[in-house]
């Protein structure tokens, strides 16, 4: 049992060496690749400058000019890849910065996009709650003998225009006070004064309804 642990983790630890070896021999060839064409133009005429020099030169003169030429190489090769590691980090920050942007980007649009999600369902809440008590009141108007006082529902009205200016805009308070297009519908009053009462909160309590159906349809964008 010791033994297999032991050769598993020499494995496992020499697929690791290998894996950085060939990370490092492919930095270095995508370093050659983005180096400056004139390193490698200047090595090139070197190197044929060279191959002439072991042609016509004397013995000594080779020898020498060898000499110096490898330590010549050796520099261009070396500022070349230098100069194309950069190049490489370079491009690689470009690259990560970009996608560090887009990040940001989509997390701000998904912030954005989960704070409408979330105002809209606390408004959703309110007018649920002021179309429940105008509910309350037309129940009252339909069920009670007792005369309904007028001002209970214009305070209930008034302060169901304050909330649909703020989700909205005046033009939904005008929409709000409108009885053009609601669907009129049949009541019993035990008491006949109180279908005045009955009707202005009905009207009124339609179109929150509409307005909810409305911020439930942009939460379901």
């Amino acid at each position: 049992m010791k033994s297999s642990v032991i050769i598993h983790f020499g494995v496992g630890h020499e697929n690791e060496t290998i894996r950085a070896m060939l990370d490092y021999l492919g930095f270095l060839r995508e370093a050659s690749q983005k180096s400056p064409r004139l390193w490698w133009v200047v090595t090139v005429v070197i190197s044929a400058a060279s191959f002439l020099m072991t042609l016509i030169g004397t013995p000594r003169v080779v020898r020498l000019y060898w000499y110096y030429w490898a330590i010549l190489l050796l520099a261009l090769i070396f500022f070349g890849i230098t100069a194309g590691a950069f190049n490489v980090l370079k491009e690689r920050e470009r690259r990560f910065t970009t996608q560090i942007l887009e990040l940001r980007r989509e997390n701000a649009e998904a912030w954005e996009k989960k704070l409408i999600e979330v105002r809209c369902k606390r408004e959703v809440e309110l007018l649920t709650t002021y179309i429940e008590q105008g509910q309350q009141l037309m129940r009252r108007c339909r069920t009670e003998k007792e005369l309904v006082a007028e001002a209970d529902a214009v305070e209930w009205a008034a302060k169901a225009e304050q909330l649909i200016e703020l989700i909205f805009d005046t033009a939904h308070v005008s929409l709000f006070r409108s009885a053009v297009g609601v669907p009129m519908g049949g009541a019993y009053w035990p008491t006949l004064e109180n279908r005045h009462v009955d009707g202005f909160v009905y009207v009124r309590v339609y179109r929150l309804q509409c307005f909810v159906e409305e911020l439930q349809a942009r939460l379901g964008n």
